[in-house]
């Protein structure tokens, strides 16, 4: 009895020692990436990063924050829970071709943190159709200090997103934003669409859409060089627009009747 005693207690501490040793690896408050990072290892220190976005996120405690070290390209990734993701110079997520960038899915209490990141689809051809960042019921998103380009869409916000998008740049991109029921403000975004790039649909600057979608558009530049829309709200939308220019479009800003 003695023995089995003692067996018991042995195995009982090993498996305590075994399970206290799995998550924190798993956990880090705080990961970082590189261009000559590998993804291995738990990516919490400058002097071990991993390679790319997603691998350190798997890594990275919800809430927690990735550091991107140098100039690379990090990859698309799927975010599922709350984090920020700062880039620096030449940090990037390139040559997308006929995917997403970033694709978020997390829930309504999630709050996401985007910044000084270069967001690039690559060459743009038939049947290739990237979309820069694609989000739906997001508890909070910001954008800042991020370049989008070579997209047939740039940004597509759904159904119960709030947002700040400010200092974004998008470029070359066949529609620029598609807020599909989303709140929030966009400040000091400048859009330049291009015909022909592919875009689902209307390829407008600037799409507010649905009852739930109330846009603040400040200090904002939409320029075009076909016959699209540069900022278009409809199906009961609210939009407010302050010192901004719209320019290039057929029609500059488009309101519908049960938009206001």
């Amino acid at each position: 009895v003695m023995f089995k005693l003692c067996s018991l207690i042995a195995l009982s501490g090993f498996l305590s020692l075994c399970l206290s040793t799995v998550p924190t690896w798993a956990t880090s408050p705080v990961t970082f990436v590189s261009g000559k990072g590998t993804d291995s290892g738990v990516c919490a220190s400058p002097a071990k990063p991993c390679r790319t976005f997603q691998f350190a996120l798997a890594q990275t405690k919800a809430g927690g924050e990735i550091k991107a070290l140098d100039p690379a390209n990090y990859g698309a990734l799927i975010i599922t829970k709350s984090v920020s993701i700062e880039g620096g110079d030449g940090a990037s997520i390139s040559d997308i071709v006929a995917g997403t960038g970033i694709t978020i899915k997390a829930g309504p209490n999630d709050v996401i943190n985007i910044s000084r990141l270069t967001i690039d689809g690559g060459p743009i051809g038939p049947g290739f159709n990237p979309i820069g960042i694609s989000a739906f019921k997001v508890g909070f998103l910001t954008v800042t200090h991020c370049t989008f380009r070579n997209f047939s869409l740039g940004i597509n916000l759904g159904q119960g997103t709030v947002f700040l998008i400010a200092d974004v740049l998008l470029w070359n991109v066949g529609a620029g934003l598609d807020l599909s029921g989303a709140t929030g403000t966009l400040d000091h975004v400048a859009v330049s669409t291009t015909i022909g790039l592919g875009c689902d649909g209307p390829c407008n600057g600037i799409g507010v859409v649905g009852s739930g979608a109330n846009v603040n558009i400040i200090d904002s530049t939409v320029t075009s060089n076909g016959p699209d829309v540069g900022i278009d709200s409809e199906s009961g939308a609210v939009i407010r627009i302050a010192h901004s220019v719209v320019t290039g479009h057929s029609i500059g800003v488009q309101v519908h009747t049960t938009a206001k």
